[in-house]
């Protein structure tokens, strides 16, 4: 802990929220299913991981998680395509995590285009 700035896991743990709160450092908490979403949410989550999004049903999982619980701050994370954050953003989520797709096999420059393409494409 020593200097982080930022605590994320897969999992939901009380023990790194109660590590949060005592240290002021941020903690993005990992979920699954509704009840862990709102139990993250509870202990006061600022943003909750939804981990592995696309084994639980990709975007619609999330608007069907966010259709009884608006109140929800969430990013889906776990095999996202950057072709799909702009569905994930229209479910309701508040941001979305891209890993390898993002990155994997581009140069820096290259990264950056992708990365420049799918900000205008939610701005549009």
């Amino acid at each position: 802990m020593s200097g982080a700035k930022l605590l994320s896991s897969p999992i939901f743990h009380m023990n790194l929220a109660k590590i949060s709160k005592n240290k002021k450092i941020p903690y993005i908490a990992g979920t699954s299913t509704a009840n862990e979403a709102y139990t993250a949410w509870k202990a006061r989550i600022p943003l909750i991981k939804i981990f592995p999004i696309t084994a639980m049903g990709g975007a619609m999982y999330i608007a069907d998680l966010l259709r009884p619980m608006p109140f929800l701050d969430i990013m889906p994370i776990g095999n996202v395509k950057l072709s799909e954050v702009r569905d994930y953003i229209d479910a309701g989520a508040s941001a979305v995590g891209v890993g390898r797709d993002f990155y994997e096999g581009f140069s820096y420059s290259e990264i950056t285009k992708r990365a420049n393409k799918v900000l205008m494409e939610l701005k549009g």
